[in-house]
């Protein structure tokens, strides 16, 4: 791995410590004091981690500031430090194999915890990245004609794209599908809209809460406007 910096007006030089499957790096600050990390128990380690200043950063690499070879950062930016002693701290840490392991076992100790969750929107966050033969169904799925595409669903070996590709389908061509399904569809979308059944309680703006924030708005909103939400039930 390389030794990295985001070259600010004062760049923060940084080293990856390792790399996570949410598409992200734990980076080591190389300003910080190092030794002290080293000496630290690992109850103490995992502490000292979510103190300011933090020594180390979650770099999401779709999200990331500007990162640099430390060798491509020009020579007044380093503001009394050295190339040399700081490639020496990368070096060193990096050999470390022990104190790598261990900053990104504590590190890991902060990640956030998202509980499985039935609704498919919330579903990015748990589950792996889907496969590369799925991302080719999904080329394949959307150049096709639609009366194609539902054979084509039953494909997916992602459960999250199958329950994504019938959604298209219901709301683009609800005719290619049979009549239980496009009941059993509707039926859950009322129970959606509405907040009921087994989405009790609702995560999201429902027809009777929306038309209680109506009425707030008095004659700012027609009773035509109204009524469509109501016909929505």
């Amino acid at each position: 791995m390389r030794l990295q910096s985001t070259q600010t007006s004062d760049f923060d030089p940084i080293s990856a410590v390792t790399w996570l499957p949410a598409n992200a790096y734990y980076c080591l600050d190389l300003e910080c004091d190092i030794d002290s990390l080293r000496k630290l128990d690992d109850v103490e380690l995992a502490e000292r981690l979510v103190q300011e200043p933090k020594p180390v950063r979650r770099l999401k690499i779709n999200a990331s500031p500007l990162l640099y070879p430390l060798w491509d950062i020009d020579a007044d930016r380093f503001l009394g430090q050295t190339e040399e002693e700081l490639t020496r701290r990368a070096s060193s840490v990096r050999a470390d194999d022990e104190f790598m392991t261990r900053i990104a076992r504590a590190a890991a100790l902060h990640e956030p915890v998202y509980a499985p969750s039935e609704h498919i929107e919330l579903q990015i966050y748990g589950g792996n990245f889907f496969s590369d033969a799925d991302g080719e169904l999904c080329r394949r799925f959307h150049a096709l004609p639609w009366e194609a595409r539902p054979d084509l669903m039953f494909l997916f070996a992602d459960g999250r794209l199958r329950r994504l590709a019938r959604r298209l389908i219901y709301f683009e061509r609800p005719d290619l599908l049979n009549d239980a399904e496009r009941q059993t569809i509707a039926a859950d979308i009322a129970l959606r809209r509405r907040g009921e059944g087994k989405y009790v309680p609702p995560q999201w703006t429902t027809i009777a809460t929306a038309l209680a924030e109506l009425e707030t708005m008095g004659e700012e909103t027609s009773d035509a406007f109204k009524r469509s939400f109501r016909d929505l039930r």
